[in-house]
């Protein structure tokens, strides 16, 4: 390997060190502003939701539904207020709902059992029995259905 070369590695190197470092700086930053978010918002609301500051200043909130979106934005002007005073490059809020697949729900989760009282059940099937034929009385009896099935199969 001539010096040439050797010099050109040894370049390309310190490119990567120097584009690692900005890296860390930006995880820093994130890092630094979910950790006030979650000081600034209430503990549930603060660890379902995830926030980075955008190249242009705009602090984008992410949350998994719409109803914490519609509760952030309620919040979005105190949150601004508060995050300016750490983060002056903050210009603006964006919030975002970036809801979970069904591949991203833990499995336990997915398939958690839900109690349902009988007398529920049997309430579903008596309401259906007093509609007139149709689509809804047929799909409350197959739901009481299911929910019988299932508390059989977990009385198991």
């Amino acid at each position: 390997m001539n010096s040439t070369e050797s010099l050109r590695k040894l370049h390309a190197v310190i490119q990567r060190l120097n584009s690692a470092q900005g890296w860390e700086q930006e995880t820093d930053q994130a890092a630094q502003i979910q950790k006030e978010l979650l000081k600034l918002l209430p503990a549930p609301l603060g660890h379902a939701c995830t926030a980075w500051r955008e190249n242009d200043g705009t602090l984008v909130i992410a949350c998994p539904n719409g109803a914490l979106a519609g509760k952030l934005r309620h919040l979005a002007p105190r949150i601004m207020h508060q995050i300016r005073a750490t983060d002056a490059q903050v210009t603006a809020i964006r919030i975002e709902v970036q809801a979970k697949t069904w591949k991203e729900i833990p499995r336990e989760t997915r398939s958690a059992r839900v109690e349902v009282d009988a007398g529920v059940v049997d309430g579903l099937t008596g309401l259906a029995d007093s509609m007139a034929p149709g689509d809804l009385p047929d799909a409350l009896r197959r739901l009481a259905g299911h929910l019988r099935e299932g508390r059989r199969n977990g009385a198991d």
